[in-house]
Order: structure tokens, then sequence, then C-alpha cells
């Protein structure tokens, strides 16, 4: 489970911003925003590098604090957080241990929405927090983006509040 941890952008992901860089080639953007971990700051330079554009970075575009279960493989941070959950409270709103839950991630995210100008622009940041950002920009339900599935390099695409997944 890779949350907030500093993971180095593996060639794959290097890649992956290489493709995304001429998926924009040609298109005009207003804005680039960025989350401040390391592996966002690498793909935005590798992008906005080929596109000329300056970026932004912004601690609402953090992925989710998944507290001490990162490190973990994923099948270990879910069995845990999976115990918390049947202990009572529910996948939405019950906190990672020692991190937080998916509706602070949200709201952290819609925070970040409300401030967009109607433009097009790029945010690159992590699963977690995109699926909770297309969310609030689509109007979807807590159940709608969390079974929101993406891969590296997946690009949201929110228009007039329709969402497309493209996969380059």
């Amino acid at each position: 489970m890779q949350g907030r941890k500093n993971s180095p952008l593996l060639a794959e992901g290097r890649a992956a911003a290489a493709t995304m860089a001429e998926f924009f080639r040609d298109k005009e953007l207003g804005a680039v925003f960025v989350s401040p971990l390391p592996r966002c700051v690498e793909t935005a330079d590798i992008v906005c590098g080929v596109l000329g554009l300056d970026y932004t970075t912004d601690k609402r575009l953090l992925e989710c604090d998944h507290g001490t279960c990162e490190g973990m493989t994923i099948p270990a941070a879910l069995d845990c957080f999976g115990k918390l959950v049947a202990a009572g409270g529910d996948v939405w709103t019950t906190p990672w241990p020692g991190g937080e839950s998916y509706s602070a991630v949200f709201a952290r995210a819609a925070s970040f929405a409300a401030e967009l100008k109607p433009e097009p622009c790029l945010i690159i940041a992590h699963a977690r927090l995109n699926a909770c950002l297309a969310g609030a920009l689509a109007g979807m339900t807590p159940k709608e983006l969390l079974d929101l599935r993406q891969n590296n390099g997946t690009l949201f695409v929110v228009e007039d509040g329709t969402l497309r997944l493209l996969c380059p």
C-alpha cells in the first residue's frame, strides 16, 4: 500500500508520463495542478517539460493517508482496514488506522474542485484522490467513486459533469 510513501517513479511511470505528454501535445491547457509527492512532481516535470508549461502543487491533491497500513502488501492492508470496518464502521467514513477516511479525501478533493476555473486543466495526482476528485466534479455517489478503477496513466476526463476514463 503506497499511499503517501515517497516511492520513486518507476520506468513504467516515466513511460506513462511520456504518453500523457503526447496525448496533451495538441490540447489547450489553462493550468496544470500536481500533488506535491515526488512521484507526481517527477511526472509533471516530464509532461510539462514536453509541453513547455509550468505547474502548481497543491497539498489537497495528496493521496489518501493510509496511516500504519502504508508499506504493507495490499492484501495485508485491506485485511487490517476490513477489520476496522467490520467492527462497526463503513468503508466511506472509517479512517485507515492512523490515517484518514475516504470521506476526508473527498472533502479535500471537493474543496480543490470548487476553486477550479472553467478551463481545460490537467491534474496529476493519485488513484484514490483522482476517484474522489472525479466524483466531486461529476456528482457521483460515494459507492460510484469507490468502485472506480484505474491503472497508472489512466486519464479521467470530466466535461460538463460527465466522466470518461481514457486508458492510453
